[in-house]
């Protein structure tokens, strides 16, 4: 697992972008339970998962979540334009692979970290700038 401190949206909004733009994949934004509209950013709000979910309440509820969607410039255009939106709604952005139940890469906004279940790509990202480990901060 890679473990990276990015407390800033626009650092997590750059690390999807990069890693997303490597390869295929798809985008689910989960919400916080408080969030209670049918749809986010114009994507519906999905009653049933569309992945593995990151967060796990205590209660051992899931955060919403909206439909997958692909991971591309008109997505990443998208958050970029609602950040603020996002900030506010959303508990984390998650990507997966076509057709795959796990995730991939999720940002935490809230937490400041983001976590890539691939260790193959540490040094790709310490070398685009990203503060990247292997281990946990000792906060996490």
């Amino acid at each position: 697992m890679i473990y990276i401190e990015d407390k800033t949206q626009e650092m997590q909004f750059e690390l999807i972008e990069k890693i997303a733009f490597a390869k295929k994949f798809e985008l689910v934004f989960w919400l916080y339970q408080e969030y209670k509209k049918s749809e986010f950013l114009g994507l519906p709000v999905s009653p049933e998962l569309q992945g593995e979910a990151v967060t796990t309440y205590g209660n051992g509820s899931f955060p919403y979540n909206t439909l997958r969607i692909e991971c591309n410039a008109s997505t990443i255009g998208l958050m970029k334009q609602n950040k603020k939106t996002i900030e506010e709604n959303c508990d984390s952005i998650v990507l997966y692979e076509p057709a795959s139940h796990d995730w991939y890469l999720c940002t935490i906004g809230h937490e400041g970290m983001s976590l890539i279940r691939d260790d193959s790509v540490m040094n790709e990202l310490s070398s685009n700038g990203f503060q990247a480990s292997l281990e946990a901060p000792e906060w996490w």
